[in-house]
Parts: C-alpha cells; structure tokens; sequence
C-alpha cells in the first residue's frame, strides 16, 4: 500500500513538473505570438506609408505581382525520423529551386526591383521585416508550438500512469 502512495506521489510530483514547463513553453509561446502581430501590423504599416508616398497611380502590393515576384526565402516542414518534436524538420532555404540558386551566385536576386530602382524606404523596411519574420520569428513560433505539443502528449501520459498507480482522477 505504502508503495502505491510513494508511486502516487511521484507521478504527481512529475505532472507538476511538466505543468510547471508547459506554463514555460505557453509564456514563450505567447510573447513569439505578440512579437509576431506587432510586426505584421509594422509591415503593414509601411506597406500603407510607402503607398502614400508612392507617386500617383502606383501602389506597391499585390496588384503590381507578376511572374518575377518570387520569394526570397521560404520555409519548409518534412517528417524526420531522428527529431523528437512529432518527427517534424524545419528548414529554411534562400531560394526555392536550384537554378535560383545557381543564379544567385551571379546575381543576387531581389523581389523589390521589380518596383524600380528608387523605392520608398518604407517598402524596404516592410520586405526586411517579412524576411526577418519568416527566417527567425515563425521557426521559433514552430518549434515552441511543438515542444507544447510533445509536453501535452507527456502530461497526458503521466495522468494516466497516475490513475493506474491509484492516486487520483489527476
């Protein structure tokens, strides 16, 4: 009986421990998510200024895209067996394809030409803020959403060998 007790406590004292992480991981998680909206509205933002100082009949956005607008970096997610968060791999790569990457060598490749030579330094801003959102603030927002994830998968499993050990509804 004594044993079921000692063995009660210590999965009790493991959940609290892993709780005491997940709260660790969730704060992490809640100021990546913070940091995240403050620079989309900053983007944003500078995309609206760059607008506004745009000569007449110009608008940098979606409606100047065509076939050069590529992007400059992207992310990319694929199961691997050695990693440990759910069997996920980010990387993150400068260019999408190798003959752009053979080109890059030559010359450097930048979305914002396809504006002209003289841009706004709002747009610049705007496209070093998203280069800098997606190389170093979403990878960290990926990797803390799966450690929460593997955390949540740990917990569980400890308030069921918690239950089985006699200790409680836990």
């Amino acid at each position: 009986m004594s044993t079921t007790i000692i063995s009660a406590q210590q999965h009790a004292a493991d959940i609290d421990a892993l709780l005491e992480q997940y709260l660790h991981l969730l704060d992490t998680y809640t100021s990546l998510r913070a940091k995240l909206s403050a620079t989309l509205s900053s983007i944003n933002q500078n995309i609206a200024r760059a607008n506004f100082s745009a000569p007449r009949g110009v608008r940098y956005g979606e409606e100047l895209y065509d076939q050069r607008m590529r992007a400059s970096c992207t992310c990319h997610f694929s199961p691997s067996p050695s990693s440990s968060l759910s069997g996920i791999t980010l990387s993150i790569s400068s260019s999408s394809t190798e003959t752009e990457s053979a080109e890059k060598n030559t010359h450097p490749y930048d979305p914002l030409h396809m504006f002209g030579i003289l841009l706004p330094t709002p747009l610049r801003s705007a496209a070093a803020e998203s280069s800098g959102l997606v190389r170093d603030l979403v990878p960290r927002i990926i990797e803390t959403d799966m450690q929460m994830r593997e955390m949540e998968i740990r917990i569980r499993r400890g308030r069921k060998g918690l239950r089985k050990a006699g200790g409680g509804e836990g």
